[in-house]
């Protein structure tokens, strides 16, 4: 929380009005994703998802067990509401070991004695086996590990507020250049995972509300977009968008800085 209206930021403010306020650019872009996750309800059950797995596996030595006999490469991975590097480990564990997770969690539904976890398991086999869980792997893939690589520098004592400028502008410039073919890049992604571990490769077919027909003449509701259109509108567009705009905010604010402060910085190279 910034505190502009109250808390430390007003009331350093009035004690001296011409003081600037600086946000931690890292800290900031971990909100930021955060936000973005929240204002889609596909992207928060994604994260639900990769929650429940670890869940499963870490609550028992046996089936801990059995996703270490599975998984070599990468462990799955608690993950934190804000710490978004610990959100990259854990879909990175998905991501590049897909078939493995779902052969741990069939073989969790087939030994296991406990029915709340067999049933978990096969819950989780069927939430992860359908191709828009596998595209989401991958785009979410995609945009935490740029994320990730500008919030470390930015965490770094040596990076001046020039450098935290040019990164973040960066960071922007590829978050837009990923809206606009991304989305065609990831699904040649998760079309090979999803063929590699069996899965078909299909947009699920949405709800579609019908309202109460006052006449019989009156159409039938039906979904104006295409399954995969409807996926890229209200997920992929959605995420990105909110990103963009939060990040572009907040570097705003930064470069405002640098304009008043960038020639100290010019100084002392």
């Amino acid at each position: 929380m910034t505190g502009k209206y109250q808390g430390v930021q007003s009331r350093i403010l009035n004690i001296n009005p011409r003081a600037f306020f600086t946000p931690c650019a890292a800290h900031n872009l971990n909100l930021v994703l955060c936000d973005a996750a929240k204002n889609s309800t596909i992207a928060i059950t994604f994260f639900g998802i990769i929650r429940r797995v670890y869940t499963l596996f870490s609550a028992s030595t046996y089936r801990w067990s059995i996703i270490k006999k599975h998984c070599t490469i990468f462990t799955v991975k608690q993950w934190s509401e804000t710490r978004w590097e610990s959100r990259i480990n854990s879909v990175k564990a998905l991501r590049f070991q897909l078939s493995s997770i779902l052969n741990a969690l069939e073989e969790v539904s087939e030994t296991v004695n406990d029915l709340m976890a067999q049933s978990e398991a096969v819950s989780l086999s069927n939430e992860i086996g359908n191709y828009e869980f596998i595209l989401s792997l991958v785009i979410w893939y995609d945009i935490l590990t740029e994320v990730n690589i500008v919030s470390k520098s930015l965490q770094d004592h040596n990076t001046d507020i020039n450098t935290s400028v040019k990164m973040v502008q960066s960071l922007i410039q590829f978050l837009h250049q990923y809206r606009e073919n991304g989305f065609n890049f990831a699904k040649i992604a998760a079309k090979k995972l999803a063929e590699d571990a069996d899965i078909a490769v299909a947009f699920k077919n949405p709800r579609v509300r019908k309202k109460t027909k006052l006449f019989d003449y009156e159409n039938v509701d039906e979904p104006v977009l295409n399954n995969e259109d409807r996926f890229r509108t209200n997920y992929f567009f959605i995420v990105l968008d909110h990103a963009i705009q939060s990040i572009e905010k907040g570097f705003n604010q930064l470069k405002t800085y640098l304009d008043n402060f960038g020639f100290y910085i010019a100084l002392a190279s």
